[in-house]
């Protein structure tokens, strides 16, 4: 493997959206590597590291007896040129709002720091992309309050997900801020559709017990208990729809008569094999769609492999209720020629 291929790198695109997310993987990827501490100094902050400039460097290089502080130089000088590399390398610079980032860091080159100064480009892409002013304040304040779980289709792991973002969006910009578990629980469950409603009596009481109490409420409980309320749901809407699907089985299957739409015998109109998943005759040149039979996306009713099993189904029956029918025609016949 070429050492080009060997090298990991975690891709921003340059979006808003994606920021939070390609923050935390090259922090993490910072810390392994050991340079984290040069991205977040701070001045006058114990433990931070400060990033030597070029002209450090090369006197703490050029001593022939190096003591501890020239081998500290060289260190983060070291440290430096590695976080930039992996930095300029980690941005997408063929897409617009790729360019905009990558000009970001690549502008943190000087005369004092030819290689590239990491801190400044670090600091530029936050300034960029998680601004800490008041309009935004706002605006995610606003965003967290009016956010609410609208309907039964929508996953609650992802929507208590995107509120536990914003959260933490909030208690950055501003710490005084900072909601309580208490308070974060309760808008949880005050942003319910109604049919959560059968598990909110068991977890509100639970919001007032005490801390050292075992059964007090956390947000991990409730995830579990609308996960579970979500599964139930979704299990529910398949029962029905395959219900459905056997009434009008069962009522197709009696059907004596003939289908409206292709003339033949055993089936009605709205079961016919000659229409497509929107009701229409085949050949109308429709694009896939929702399937009008058993509700996937992707295919057409005519496709359905579900309709052509019941579809067979459908046609065995009639077939032999047909027989049935001429048999008893035949017989009713036979009795009158004898008479009876």
């Amino acid at each position: 493997m070429s050492e080009e291929k060997s090298i990991r790198i975690i891709e921003f695109s340059g979006k808003k959206s994606d920021y939070d997310g390609w923050r935390e993987k090259f922090l993490a990827k910072a810390e392994y590597k050991g340079y984290r501490k040069l991205l977040l100094c701070k001045k006058d902050k114990v433990g931070y590291d400060r990033i030597p400039t070029e002209e450090e460097y090369d006197e703490a290089m050029d001593k022939s007896t190096k003591d501890a502080n020239d081998k500290k130089i060289i260190e983060l000088a070291k440290l430096n040129r590695l976080a930039y590399m992996d930095m300029i390398l980690s941005i997408d610079h063929k897409s617009s709002r790729g360019k905009v980032a990558f000009r970001l860091v690549k502008n943190s080159k000087s005369s004092e720091y030819p290689e590239g100064n990491c801190k400044l480009a670090w600091d530029r892409l936050v300034a960029k992309y998680a601004p800490r002013s008041t309009p935004s304040l706002l605006k995610l304040k606003k965003q967290f309050e009016n956010s609410k779980l609208e309907s039964v289709e929508t996953d609650p792991e992802d929507w208590v997900s995107e509120l536990e973002g914003l959260r933490t969006e909030i208690e950055c910009i501003d710490s005084t801020s900072a909601m309580s578990e208490k308070d974060f629980m309760v808008k949880i469950l005050n942003n319910l559709p109604s049919e959560y409603d059968v598990i909110l009596d068991g977890l509100e009481n639970r919001l007032t017990l005490d801390d050292a109490d075992n059964d007090k409420l956390t947000v991990e409980d409730i995830r579990e208990k609308l996960n579970m309320r979500y599964e139930r749901i979704k299990q529910h809407e398949k029962y029905e729809m395959e219900n459905e699907h056997e009434k009008a089985l069962k009522a197709s299957v009696y059907f004596k008569g003939t289908c409206h739409n292709c003339g033949k015998y055993g089936h009605k109109s709205a079961f016919c094999p000659d229409k497509d998943g929107d009701g229409e005759k085949k050949g109308n040149g429709r694009l896939n769609g929702t399937c009008h039979y058993c509700g996937k996306r992707g295919h057409h009713q005519r496709e359905c492999r579900l309709y052509k099993k019941h579809r067979a189904e459908i046609d065995e029956q009639a077939k032999f209720a047909r027989i049935e029918e001429e048999e008893e025609s035949s017989d009713d016949e036979s009795i009158d020629e004898l008479g009876f």
